[in-house]
This record gives structure tokens, C-alpha cells and sequence, in this order.
């Protein structure tokens, strides 16, 4: 009976780990786009989540209604929205916390840091225009509040 042997010869496993690491190399930068594409989507879904809550509570509670950032988590701080942000009733009750934003993710200046919603679910002043960005160069997300209160995860806009 003859024995035969299985398996890779030295130089079959060479090429094979040349040929992973080359395919992997062009992947790399690829999937590092798809990362931050991702982050940047999930920060400007949860921003849109928690304008709806804000709007649904103050509807809801029947007075005025804050999204504000905060760095404590605890009361409204006036600092930029990376550093996170509360939602808060008219008697400072939280209703709902945000830690900071991950992921080298900046909004734009110009925003302001406390938007409020009325008893109707409007906001208690003009529209607001929020828009993020991951990184120079790069397409970004921007977020509408219509004076109406409804907000909106439009088109990514060209370039931040």
C-alpha cells in the first residue's frame, strides 16, 4: 500500500500568503471609507431620532421641550455638539442623555447649541441646518429641522 501525502508545498503557502496580502492591501483603504461612512451615518441617524423625541415629548408633555449639548450629560454646557447633548423639559428634567460622538466626527460652526420645541411640536424659532463631517475632503451628512420641527437626514452634501 503506498502512503501519499497531503497538504502545501513551502512555495504554494508563499504564494498564497503574497497573493492574501496583496488582496488585502487594496481592500484596506476601502473598508476604512465604509467605517467612516457608517459612523458618520449612525451620528446623523441618532441626531434625527433625538429631534423626533424632542418633538414627540414636547407634543406629548404639552410644554416646551430642549435638545441642547452638554459634555456632563447633566445640564445644558453651551459646547460643541461632539461633546454630546441632552433633551430636556421646560422643569430641566432629562428625558433622554447622548455621550460625545465618536469617529473624528465635526458639525459644521454656525450651528446652534440648543434647539426647542413648543407645546406643537414647532420649534420656538427658524429652521436649523446641521451639518456633519468625518474628515477634509470628504462627502458629509446634513441634517434639516424645518421651523415645522420635522427633521431630516438629507443627501450627504459634497464635500466638508
Amino acid at each position: 500500500m503506498m502512503k501519499t501525502n497531503t497538504g502545501f508545498t513551502l512555495i504554494e503557502l508563499l504564494v498564497t500568503v503574497t497573493i492574501a496580502g496583496i488582496l488585502l492591501t487594496l481592500a484596506v483603504p476601502s473598508f476604512n471609507e465604509t467605517i467612516r461612512n457608517n459612523r458618520l451615518t449612525t451620528q446623523a441617524n441618532d441626531l434625527v431620532s433625538t429631534f423626533n423625541l424632542a418633538r414627540s415629548e414636547a407634543i406629548k408633555r404639552r410644554t416646551n421641550v430642549q435638545v441642547c449639548t452638554s459634555n456632563n450629560q447633566a445640564a445644558c454646557t453651551n459646547t460643541p455638539w461632539t461633546q454630546g447633548w441632552i433633551v430636556l423639559d421646560q422643569n430641566n428634567n432629562l428625558i433622554r442623555v447622548f455621550g460625545p460622538m465618536r469617529g473624528n466626527i465635526n458639525i459644521g460652526a454656525g450651528a446652534p447649541n440648543t434647539i426647542t420645541y413648543n407645546q406643537f411640536g414647532l420649534l420656538a424659532g427658524a429652521g436649523v441646518t446641521l451639518r456633519l463631517c468625518a474628515g477634509a475632503a470628504k462627502p458629509g451628512r446634513t441634517i434639516e429641522v424645518t421651523a415645522t420641527g420635522r427633521p431630516a437626514n438629507l443627501n450627504p452634501f459634497p464635500l466638508c
